[in-house]
C-alpha cells in the first residue's frame, strides 16, 4: 500500500532538458503546476488544492521548501473546516531568475518577483518585489539588488 501511495504523491526524479525536479511531493492536482525551463526544484512539497503554482524559467528552489496554495475557513470546526476550503484564487507565482532558499514556506496568494532571493527558513505571506532579498517570518525586504 505504501508504494501505491508514494507513486501517486511523489513527483519522481525528472530531467527534461535543463529542468531538474527531485523527489517533490504534490498534494492536489499536478496539472495545476507550470514549470519553466532551466529551473531546479529539490525535495519540495507542493500543495495545489486552492490554486496554481507557476514557476518561471531559471528559478532555483532549494531543498525542503513548501509551496502551499491551500487554506481553510477558520470559522468552521473539525471535519467541516477540512472540507470547506477555496478551490481557486490562492496562486503562487515565482518569477524568472528567483532563488528560494532551503526550508522556505510560501503561502498563496503571492508573487515572488524576478531575480529576487528569499532567505533560508523564511515564510512568504505577501508579494516580494523584483530584484530584492527578503528574509524572516514573515519575509520582509532587507535589500534591493543592483545588477
Amino acid at each position: 500500500m505504501m508504494r501505491t501511495f508514494r507513486r501517486i504523491l511523489v513527483f519522481p526524479f525528472l530531467k527534461l532538458g535543463f529542468m531538474n525536479v527531485n523527489e517533490s511531493v504534490i498534494f492536489g492536482d499536478p496539472k495545476r503546476i507550470r514549470l519553466g525551463k532551466n529551473m531546479h526544484l529539490y525535495n519540495a512539497i507542493l500543495n495545489t488544492n486552492s490554486g496554481f503554482i507557476f514557476i518561471e524559467d531559471d528559478v532555483s528552489i532549494l531543498p525542503n521548501s513548501i509551496l502551499v496554495t491551500g487554506t481553510h475557513d477558520f470559522s468552521k470546526k473539525g471535519l467541516e473546516r477540512r472540507k470547506t476550503y477555496p478551490r481557486t484564487g490562492m496562486n503562487i507565482v515565482i518569477k524568472k531568475g528567483a532563488l528560494i532558499g532551503s526550508g522556505v514556506i510560501v503561502l498563496g496568494n503571492v508573487t515572488i518577483g524576478e531575480n529576487s532571493v528569499v532567505g533560508a527558513g523564511s515564510v512568504v505571506t505577501r508579494n516580494v518585489e523584483a530584484n530584492c532579498i527578503a528574509v524572516g517570518n514573515p519575509a520582509k525586504t532587507i535589500r534591493k539588488l543592483q545588477f
